[in-house]
């Protein structure tokens, strides 16, 4: 149990010390007790003194191939191999990735050599500290281009974000999620699905490359909605009609939202010389597309014919086509349509983005 400090028995200098070394600390950022005797890391104090030398065990060597670079396995303590790198590998390193302890109380870790776990109350100030020596020395090693990448879950995340934001002061800080487990790890309150990683970045520099996905990793994802909550009833305003013209077999336009009374007897319905196609499947079940309708009148010219459409929504890969859309007598959109399809082992999604490329032109 941590000490509770009597102020009642310090004397007039000592309070006035006391108050002075409070007014050191910073006033806006993350705050923790890392000044206190027994809350400083031993193993930081340690190499203060004695820098850690590291000992070759050649028996332990692969050297099958001597033309490539030679790689280093470092075993020991993280923060003798990070201070003996901060003298031989300064500002060269391209990428970190940490895989700290999450500190989730059930004695995963060690603090001068004693496990924390949840009775310790001081075992957030405890943690940041073990952090913070260490992404000290980190940020000493990438090159300027570096990145670092840091695995954390959901017991010291909102922490560590802020704890990076003070050290990499000149670096984008990405925060992505992560998903390990589908059917959750449960909590006292939610089950979690995932844990995190951020990303730390130089501002402005492109870091994260295109992938190519082959095509065998590709899944396509018909227009109409089906599966789970793919009912008309599951969300109102993806069902209303796309407006075909028969003869030249062009989307000319999209219907309103239907009214919740109204219920088509077939997919196709026959409009004067349009044909009006509502998601329905073929055993009459009012489905839902997956793009909900804007409430605002869009007429649609061009050349985008259905077979166009099919193929953008399921039937080959990446797709470029232009759409102009009038929308009212003072406005002239231009507009692409791009079909983004998205690894399976990512996320089975088909998201169709529409980019402004012209807008306001006024008419004479």
């Amino acid at each position: 149990m941590p000490r509770k400090i009597d102020y009642t028995k310090y004397s007039n200098e000592e309070l006035i010390a006391e108050i002075v070394e409070l007014k050191k600390r910073k006033k806006y950022g993350l705050v923790w007790d890392e000044e206190r005797e027994d809350s400083k890391e031993k193993v930081v104090l340690d190499c203060k003194n004695e820098l850690p030398v590291l000992k070759e065990i050649k028996s332990k060597a692969i050297s099958k191939v001597t033309q490539k670079p030679t790689q280093i396995l470092i075993e020991g303590d993280n923060y003798h191999a990070l201070s003996v790198l901060n003298y031989t590998h300064q500002n060269t390193i391209d990428v970190i990735y940490i895989d700290p302890p999450y500190n989730t109380g059930a004695k995963d870790w060690k603090y001068n050599n004693n496990f924390v776990d949840n009775n310790d109350m001081y075992r957030h100030s405890k943690w940041l500290s073990f952090m913070n020596n260490r992404l000290k020395i980190a940020k000493n090693l990438l090159r300027d281009d570096g990145v670092l990448i840091c695995a954390i879950d959901e017991n010291e995340q909102s922490h560590l974000g802020v704890l990076l934001e003070g050290l990499f002061h000149s670096h984008e800080i990405h925060l992505v999620s992560i998903v390990h487990n589908p059917r959750g790890i449960q909590g006292k309150n939610f089950s979690y699905t995932n844990e995190f990683a951020y990303f730390v970045i130089p501002k402005g520099e492109k870091i994260v490359g295109h992938r190519k996905i082959a095509q065998k990793d590709i899944q396509y994802r018909n227009l109409r909605d089906n599966g789970g909550e793919s009912l008309r009833v599951d969300a109102r305003n993806c069902f209303y009609p796309i407006k075909i013209n028969q003869t030249t077999k062009e989307i000319i336009g999209f219907g309103e939202v239907c009214d919740d009374s109204f219920n088509p007897e077939s997919a196709n319905i026959q409009e004067g010389d349009e044909l009006w196609v509502y998601p329905i499947d073929r055993n009459i079940i009012e489905r839902k597309w997956r793009y909900a309708r804007q409430q605002k009148k869009v007429t649609v010219f061009g050349k985008l014919k259905l077979v166009k459409i099919l193929e953008h929504i399921g039937l080959s890969g990446k797709i470029a086509d232009m759409i102009q859309m009038s929308m009212g007598p003072n406005l002239l959109k231009k507009w692409f349509l791009d079909v983004i399809l998205i690894s399976r082992n990512l996320f089975t999604i088909l998201t169709i983005v529409f980019m402004q490329l012209l807008v306001k032109e006024k008419m004479q």
